[in-house]
């Protein structure tokens, strides 16, 4: 990869609306090292952290465990992060390629605790989240569901509710029945609806109350 694949990475990043994060973690990392190819190490990072607030939140000593993150492009990423926090909170998206995966995400985001939550992360065909999609209770109907995801164009999505921690109640199937539908009538790949609850996650597939496709 070279001047080539730096030039239609950044105009990705510039010119599509739902940025990859795998893209913009790469293109940072360019200006850290404007003549080494940064995509294994971009992987490996997102790999190791699972979203750009996990890169950009560790330690100097972290990062460097991460093959081909030496101490300068260390140093640049710590530094970019402890500037961006002092701007506004870090907000970004990472890989969900398994439930384990998303519930990390979820984790690092500091989510699980809301007590009224819908939302839908949005995946492409690697794993990737694209965009995160918050639903307010007018909107969790199969149609407004549907709405939704025909706009942004998914492969899959991951479904995450917060809700107190209830789990088996007719309320919330009945939500999880509409929001399979709607992926189903979309074409998108449903691969989890996941509850918050008693400080981890209650899986719909693993529990086997859908069948959910796999990434």
């Amino acid at each position: 990869m070279g001047a080539g694949h730096r030039k239609r990475t950044v105009a990705r990043v510039v010119q599509t609306p739902n940025v990859y994060v795998h893209d913009l973690l790469e293109v940072l990392l360019f200006r850290a090292c404007p003549r080494k190819d940064m995509f294994d190490c971009t992987t490996l990072l997102l790999d190791k952290f699972h979203t750009i607030d996990g890169v950009l939140n560790a330690s100097v000593e972290e990062l460097m465990q991460v093959e081909g993150v030496g101490e300068n492009v260390a140093e640049y990423l710590k530094v970019l992060g402890l500037g961006l926090s002092r701007v506004h909170g870090v907000y970004s998206f990472g890989l969900a390629r398994s439930t384990a995966e998303f519930c990390k995400m979820v984790i690092a985001q500091n989510k699980q605790n809301c007590q009224d939550l819908l939302e839908i992360y949005a995946v492409d065909q690697d794993g990737r989240v694209r965009m995160i999609i918050p639903l307010t209770t007018e909107e969790r109907t199969k149609g407004g569901v549907l709405k939704k995801l025909l706009a942004i164009k998914a492969h899959g999505a991951f479904v995450l509710r917060c809700n107190g921690g209830v789990i088996d109640c007719p309320e919330e199937e009945k939500l999880a029945r509409v929001m399979h539908e709607a992926c189903t009538a979309a074409s998108v790949k449903m691969y989890d609806y996941c509850i918050s609850a008693d400080g981890g996650f209650y899986s719909y597939f693993v529990h086997e109350k859908i069948s959910g496709d796999r990434v």
